[in-house]
């Protein structure tokens, strides 16, 4: 008989060590509402065979992002990101949605102010739509987002590629945009 333990979410380590109890005992392990991200950090450590994922039942899962245009002030696209720009899904969308905008702005605003979770790949598409903004001698900003956001903004040293602010306001009062 397999009882089966359920996880929302706890770190990586600490699901190898139940991992490992669980054989232990001859459990069987169920991981539910497991998000994009985590799946994603999963596949690449190589441990998705040691567990059961059951996300058949996760509703407001972490791994949909919504996208929504508007015009702002100093010709610069506002793009206001809802959810979360961590999973290799999310990413295609959202490089999807700014290459069909590229062509008619060079100026971009990345609001973050609902962002849930912004993983490794989601950085990599920022850094990839600013390489596309600067090859039109345009400028790519950031507003809003979490301590933590702010946080990894600075540690990873974000900032002096992208700059971030904390409104729209004060990004278009200080910031380098173009006209």
């Amino acid at each position: 008989m397999t009882t089966c333990i359920y996880l929302n979410s706890i770190m990586l380590s600490g699901l190898i060590r139940a991992h490992k109890i669980c054989q232990e005992h001859s459990l069987g392990l169920v991981l539910k509402n497991v998000s994009a991200s985590t799946l994603t950090l999963f596949d690449t450590t190589n441990v998705t065979n040691l567990f059961t994922i059951d996300n058949k039942a996760h509703s407001g899962s972490t791994s949909e992002l919504v996208i929504q245009w508007s015009s702002s002030e100093n010709n610069a696209l506002l793009c206001h990101l809802i959810g979360s720009l961590a999973s290799p899904v999310t990413c295609n969308q959202f490089r999807l949605a700014y290459e069909q905008k590229i062509g008619f702005y060079k100026n971009f605003i990345l609001d973050f102010s609902k962002l849930d979770h912004l993983g490794s790949p989601g950085i990599t598409e920022c850094l990839r739509l600013r390489g596309l903004v600067q090859e039109k001698n345009g400028q790519l900003l950031v507003v809003g987002g979490s301590e933590s956001l702010d946080a990894l903004w600075r540690m990873m040293h974000l900032g002096s590629l992208i700059p971030k602010f904390e409104t729209l306001h004060s990004a278009l009062l200080n910031g380098p945009l173009l006209a």
